[in-house]
């Protein structure tokens, strides 16, 4: 299972999401059977990089804001 894969949501893996939607439109039948299967494979890759880049730029933010709180009560302790 995968996320919602409207292009603009993951603008890195537009060339994967775009290479799944048209194998499930040319051969519906046979998707079921895993001829698509090379196409998610290749997203589901680039949807975890995506996934980990997300990840540490969150990771950062949390580290940045929680420096700014510490210097925030640091500044209002000293009277």
């Amino acid at each position: 299972m995968h996320p919602n894969l409207s292009l603009h949501l993951h603008p890195s893996c537009k060339e994967e999401i775009k290479d799944l939607h048209n194998c499930h439109e040319v051969h519906r039948f046979m998707s079921f059977f895993g001829k698509c299967n090379n196409a998610k494979t290749a997203l589901d890759t680039c949807l975890g990089k995506e996934f980990q880049i997300r990840r540490e730029l969150n990771r950062q933010w949390k580290l940045d804001r929680d420096e700014m709180f510490r210097q925030m009560d640091g500044e209002e302790s000293s009277p």
